[in-house]
């Protein structure tokens, strides 16, 4: 069971942010990453990302060394983690979604803040910034959903 949250946090940087994540990730036993909320379409979109991640781990084929790290390259759909950060890390550490590979404690958005279930909406400005992120032409956008679309260009991503 994954499981993907909202949430505004209190941090002023990401260094900060990281910091927390790390450790209350090691205080509960569970894998914390945090992303963009403007870059993602969907739960699903992470969810598919975290299935592709453990299965290039399982395979031993993964390029990252963590599993955090492996699952950003997997959501953005390339090799390159500065490229992946670019595309879905976190621009802004008081406004994140939290994804977890279980799920997540309230002790534990308690600790970073508060959920925030608009960061999860997708809007026309959020549709518009994905489209360009993932390389989608608008007569794509017309024969299939953005989230189907952003799902095959992860799938295809090829490593």
């Amino acid at each position: 069971m994954v499981n993907v949250l909202g949430v505004r946090t209190g941090e002023k940087t990401a260094k900060a942010l990281f910091g927390k994540l790390a450790l209350l990730a090691k205080q509960h036993s569970l894998l914390l990453q945090a992303f963009n909320p403007n870059s993602i379409v969907s739960e699903r979109h992470l969810e598919h990302a975290f299935e592709l991640a453990s299965r290039s781990f399982a395979a031993k084929r993964n390029i990252a060394r963590s599993l955090e790290a492996e699952l950003l390259l997997r959501a953005a759909g390339t090799e390159k983690i500065d490229r992946a950060i670019e595309m879905v890390g976190v621009k802004d550490p008081a406004r994140i979604l939290l994804f977890s590979d279980k799920k997540i404690p309230k002790i534990i958005i308690g600790e970073l803040g508060e959920e925030e279930t608009s960061l999860l909406k997708l809007t026309e400005d959020k549709k518009k910034r994905i489209a360009k992120l993932f390389d989608i032409s608008n007569s794509e956008l017309s024969l299939y959903s953005l989230e189907d679309l952003v799902l095959e260009r992860i799938a295809l991503s090829g490593f």
